[in-house]
């Protein structure tokens, strides 16, 4: 990010915007990556080997908004420098970015019901605990859905959005037939 910023590199430093709007088009592209990363990690074998991992848990609990291969995380941080460069993304949106996304992704694994009118406001906007436990079913169709991390919409956009009428029926884990 300093190499990018002492260059004046980026396409946001050519658009003429704000910097609220800079932000928040960081932000938005940020997490548009996020789910397409996300995406990646469960259609290519290779990336589902270390992805599986998250996967892996039995019961939903924040212990599984932490739990990624190091091999993932290796690739997901390694990959991603490019397209902050690319960006011209700075330290500071990178850093609201990540606290969001933080927040969110140890909302959405916590053990929690909210109550079906406020899960249904807070979906419109952010990835909730009912979302997610749809996305970490040992059920394939269903794991493979959900895989907005911190805006729920791109799944709407990308048609990967999935509701289950019951989520306390979910069974989570992994089917090792994939």
């Amino acid at each position: 990010m300093a190499w990018a910023e002492e260059r004046s590199f980026g396409l946001l430093r050519w658009l003429p915007t704000g910097e609220i709007w800079r932000g928040v088009l960081i932000v938005l592209l940020l997490d548009a990556g996020t789910y397409i990363w996300h995406r990646r990690n469960h259609a290519l074998p290779a990336l589902w080997q270390f992805h599986r991992l998250h996967h892996a848990g039995r019961e939903m609990n924040v212990t599984m908004a932490n739990r990624f291969h190091l091999g993932e995380i290796f690739l997901s941080s390694t990959l991603r420098i490019p397209l902050l460069a690319l960006l011209g993304a700075r330290i500071k949106e990178v850093a609201i970015y990540d606290t969001m996304l933080f927040a969110v992704v140890q909302f959405q694994h916590a053990n929690i019901g909210l109550p079906e009118g406020l899960d249904r406001a807070l979906r419109c906007v952010i990835a909730t605990p009912h979302l997610h436990k749809v996305h970490h079913s040992v059920v394939r169709a269903e794991a493979d859905s959900n895989y907005s991390s911190l805006f729920s919409w791109w799944d709407r956009v990308f048609r990967t959005f999935r509701l289950s009428s019951d989520p306390r029926r979910i069974v989570f884990g992994v089917d090792d037939k994939r």
